[in-house]
């Protein structure tokens, strides 16, 4: 089972935007896929709970109870969420311990196994305690970096995290650093991105560009990914479909819809 983390050394990057959608994305291609909120804040729970539900959660696993009671159904028969819950800004730490032990991730990767091809764990911002603990139990990191001088100067910050952990025995992979909120328009965006495709092999790239544009913000306010945004999905939605084809040969996933060679106009 692939382990995908989704994480960042910056916050405001649109990373729960990028794990949200792009685990969509993948569950559109036939991947059975789990979203696990990691964030305290519950990021994407704060967003897709209806008002006065107190939905199931990881809190609530991560206190005992069984997995298939704490995950929720989605339109798509393949994806599935496991919200965080209510965190206390005061337990975090306690958080963080649970996650760490052998009744937190350890239990959720066994408990999944059998019934999932893919998790994908939106992380908190930044470096700290829970990202850490999470990048410890994944096998491979994406990364957004914003299309602006301050995100391209912390990449490091990342890029050193995975290579302590590497160097630690941990079997953890960079499948790409992706550039989000361009402005094709804007020199200064621009120019972080060829200094990012100057400095970084194509290995740690993809082709994929995620613009900035107030549709997402629109997404993000109701909850949905972008391709429910209305019946006709908006044409941004397209730049997850196409980041979920790049990146799945990098995770070893097969699509099981992928045709080998062309295909025939007439029939």
């Amino acid at each position: 089972m692939v382990r995908l983390a989704v994480a960042s050394q910056k916050g405001g990057v649109g990373k729960t935007t990028l794990a949200l959608n792009l685990a969509f994305s993948l569950a559109r291609r036939g991947h059975r896929t789990l979203l696990v909120d990691t964030d305290p804040q519950g990021s994407i729970g704060l967003s897709l709970a209806r008002k006065g539900e107190q939905p199931q959660s990881l809190a609530g696993y991560l206190a005992g109870a069984p997995l298939s009671n704490m995950i929720l159904k989605t339109r798509l028969q393949e994806l599935h969420l496991l919200l965080t819950g209510e965190v206390s800004p005061l337990d975090i730490d306690t958080f963080a311990r649970s996650l760490a032990s052998p009744h937190g991730l350890d239990r959720l990767l066994a408990d999944a196994e059998e019934h999932f091809d893919l998790i994908v764990f939106d992380t908190p911002s930044g470096l700290g305690s829970v990202t850490r603990i999470v990048l410890e139990q994944s096998s491979h990191v994406l990364s957004p970096i914003q299309a602006e001088p301050l995100a391209l100067r912390s990449i490091r910050q990342l890029l050193d995290l995975v290579g302590t952990l590497r160097a630690q025995g941990q079997p953890l992979s960079l499948v790409a650093l992706v550039l989000v909120m361009i402005q094709m328009r804007n020199e200064a965006s621009l120019a972080v991105a060829q200094e990012l495709w100057a400095q970084f092999p194509e290995e740690f790239l993809v082709e994929t560009l995620i613009p900035r544009d107030p549709i997402f913000l629109q997404a993000s306010t109701l909850g949905v990914p972008l391709s429910l945004l209305s019946r006709t999905p908006p044409p941004q939605a397209s730049a997850f479909e196409r980041l979920a084809m790049e990146i799945e040969p990098r995770l070893g996933l097969t699509c099981e819809d992928a045709h080998e060679g062309p295909i025939n106009l007439l029939v």
